[in-house]
């Protein structure tokens, strides 16, 4: 059964959801390749509607003071997100990612991304069908669970030097969406494996299980689960060897026995964390907290996982 009904649930708003998943096969994915940002260049052909001009330029100038040792990539920014017939569908544009890091903080764009998050959560449509839609540039991220031939969840600690949730436990990673790229939001979560943990993880072990608004980003969650051929202890070393290694610092396995006790905690102690440490620079005393989309996350994954035996 697909849930296709807004769910509060704190950090983010659940918009749809699939218990067992959705197959590459069940989605659908159209990219206008049009840009829409707040880009200054005179140069760029930019299609953003007059009355966001100058709210996207304040977000696209924000991010430049505010991060600027990060790199402008262009990013995917969907426009729809629909369940018809059961089929979840992202219709989407062009953005880049200082606008959409800038959106929610630029003082100039703030009222338009809290009526974006207020509009965005509405279901447009009755059930069993569903359609979500936004005017700005809505950037979409894949966020990604690993699930280790063991059944165990790999988690990550965010190093200190990412825009997002800088130190806090990812499970397992998040990897923005790139047009020149990502063909589809599933190929934005097997590109992800590989360049954050130095995986191959057979599409076929992939599935969407869900998309979210998280409060507070102008990203929209997918997500995804995969299920790994290997151990989590034979991954450690595929892990230092990866092209973004140094985007997290500690590695977690994690028993589905245990997790609960991780969810249930403010902080996540050394009490709880040690025993699932395989890897990493993490201090003997640290208190950690979750990143904002993972618990949501960890709650499909836990029902996925149930089903799936």
């Amino acid at each position: 059964m697909i849930d296709v009904e807004p769910r509060d649930l704190g950090p983010v708003v659940q918009l749809v959801a699939k218990p067992d998943g959705w197959k590459p096969e069940e989605t659908r994915y159209n990219l206008n390749p049009i840009y829409i940002g707040g880009d200054p260049n005179p140069s760029i052909v930019n299609h953003t509607p007059r009355d966001l001009s100058e709210p996207l330029r304040a977000a696209w100038l924000t991010t430049e003071e505010k991060r600027p040792n990060d790199f402008n990539g262009l990013k995917v920014a969907a426009t729809r997100i629909a369940v018809i017939d059961g089929v979840l569908q992202t219709d989407a544009v062009i953005t880049d990612y200082f606008t959409a890091w800038g959106l929610p903080k630029a003082d100039a764009s703030k009222d338009l991304f809290a009526e974006h998050e207020r509009q965005v959560v509405i279901n447009r449509v009755a059930a069993p069908d569903a359609v979500y839609e936004t005017d700005i540039p809505w950037a979409v991220c894949s966020h990604n669970t690993l699930i280790d031939r063991n059944g165990r969840i790999l988690m990550m600690v965010r190093s200190q030097s990412q825009g997002f949730s800088a130190g806090r436990i990812s499970a397992t990673e998040e990897e923005q969406m790139e047009p020149t790229l990502d063909f589809s939001p599933f190929v934005a979560s097997f590109r992800s494996f590989h360049e954050e943990l130095n995986l191959i993880v057979p599409p076929r072990r992939v599935r969407l299980l869900g998309v979210a608004l998280e409060r507070g980003a102008a990203y929209p969650a997918y997500s995804f689960v995969a299920e790994a051929d290997e151990k989590a202890e034979d991954i450690i070393e595929k892990w230092r060897r990866a092209r973004d290694f140094n985007e997290n610092t500690a590695l977690f396995a994690v028993e589905m026995t245990v997790v609960d006790e991780w969810l249930n905690a403010t902080e996540i102690t050394p009490d709880i964390w040690q025993d699932s440490l395989l890897a990493g620079d993490i201090a003997h005393d640290a208190k950690l907290k979750f990143h904002p989309t993972s618990p949501w996350r960890i709650g499909l994954v836990k029902v996925y996982s149930y089903l799936a035996k």
